[in-house]
């Protein structure tokens, strides 16, 4: 066996890196979940088995068949940017879900892809406005000593 270079395997062959090139966005990371579960339009997703209510570190090992986490985790670009398998935990973890949106997702009579994208898209959109609102606060808040010593 002839070991070549990167540079000399370009000239006989293309050379595919499967390394992600940057990191994704929280939002991004939720958007693809969603895209991928849409791409299952007639799949019905299983619920929390049954056991889910047991203490969040119990739960957060959980892992069940035919769950959306499962999909997600099968997904190269998003094991790739860091999903450690296909536990609850991982998910919130990777994702940065709260509990209640983790349950809101995952925690229902079998919905289907596009049911469930609609769920995390709606997450995504949520922590936006969350993080807008945030903005608009501290900007008027700041604004109030300059305005005292513009007009005072």
């Amino acid at each position: 066996m002839k070991h070549e270079g990167i540079d000399q395997l370009h000239s006989v062959a293309h050379v595919a890196s499967h390394r992600p090139r940057e990191m994704l966005t929280r939002r991004e990371r939720l958007e693809r979940w969603a895209a991928l579960l849409e791409r299952r339009p007639n799949t019905e997703f299983a619920p929390f088995p049954e056991d889910y209510e047991a203490p969040f570190d119990a739960r957060s090992r959980l892992r069940y068949q035919a769950s959306p986490i499962e999909i997600a985790h099968a997904d190269p670009l998003l094991r790739a940017q860091g999903l450690a398998g296909d536990g609850l935990g991982d998910a919130i973890a990777f994702f940065g879900l709260r509990e209640d949106d983790a349950l809101y997702v995952l925690d229902n009579a079998r919905l289907d892809g596009q049911s469930l994208a609609r769920r995390l898209r709606a997450i995504a959109a949520k922590r936006d406005r969350t993080m807008l609102a945030a903005g608009l606060v501290t900007a008027g808040v700041a604004a109030v000593p300059f305005l005292a010593f513009i007009f005072g």
